[in-house]
């Protein structure tokens, strides 16, 4: 059991997401890229939950996959602006 809790929400210039398992917590910072979602529909959450699956379908390990996520949900949004 594992959930990654989002914290875009909490701090004016840097996000804050945190991960948890039984035996693990992992602190995850990153600066804020917008100041509001440019698509007007949501955050980043939708694009971080896809490539988050698709990294532990392909066996990657926690940390490992939740870096890769929250780097591919960054390109994304950074393409379309």
């Amino acid at each position: 059991k594992a959930v990654l809790l989002r914290g875009g929400d909490f701090y004016e210039g840097e996000v804050l997401d945190v991960f948890f398992t039984d035996s693990a917590q992992l602190t995850f910072r990153s600066p804020r890229l917008l100041q509001r979602n440019i698509s007007g529909h949501g955050g980043m959450g939708g694009v971080i939950a896809a490539a988050l699956a698709m990294a532990l379908i392909k066996g990657q390990p926690y940390e490992q996959a939740i870096s890769f996520a929250l780097q591919q949900a960054k390109n994304f949004y950074l393409t379309e602006m």
